[in-house]
């Protein structure tokens, strides 16, 4: 239904449906946004929730640089980022 509306609207549809945007910057920079939290994080793996996904990203020297509400961003050497679905365990 939301996405029938989001259509004949013409609106931004990551936005509307709550939908995980990633940009990574060479592999030294992923910024995440519309997350809901940080489930867990070291040096090597940062897992975050979102509405839809957990997220995991693999790497070395990995810090949370800065999160707020709806938005983390990590820095380190990204070597994976891999995506599974809310409901499935990580």
């Amino acid at each position: 239904m939301r996405e029938r509306i989001t259509d004949q609207l013409q609106l931004p549809t990551d936005i509307m449906l709550g939908a995980a945007i990633l940009t990574l910057s060479d592999n030294r920079i992923v910024k995440v946004e519309n997350v809901k939290g940080i489930l867990g994080c070291d040096d090597k793996q940062i897992r975050i929730l979102t509405k839809r996904f957990r997220i995991i990203i693999y790497g070395s020297d990995l810090t949370v640089l800065s999160y707020s509400k709806d938005e983390v961003q990590i820095t380190g050497w990204v070597d994976e980022i891999h995506y599974t679905a809310r409901e499935e365990q990580v």
